[in-house]
């Protein structure tokens, strides 16, 4: 029997990443943060919240502008 080749992160023995991705409007709030696993959303930070400032701080957070986001335009 010949196995499927799989080609999955974890199959390769790479982690998994996780993104932080927040939406800002046109007036400049941030939406909450968006936690990412692949295309997976995990959960959402509140941006003005303790987490979300202090993830914002970090710069590991993505800011999209509300018209990118908008269009679908993928950064």
């Amino acid at each position: 029997m010949v196995r499927p080749r799989v080609s999955t992160p974890a199959a390769r023995g790479a982690a998994p990443e996780v993104h932080y991705r927040a939406v800002q409007l046109d007036g400049g709030r941030l939406m909450p943060i968006e936690v990412r696993l692949g295309r997976r959303l995990l959960r959402t930070i509140p941006a003005d919240g303790d987490e979300g400032q202090a993830l914002l701080a970090s710069g590991k957070v993505e800011i999209v502008p509300y018209s990118a986001w908008e269009r679908g335009v993928e950064h």
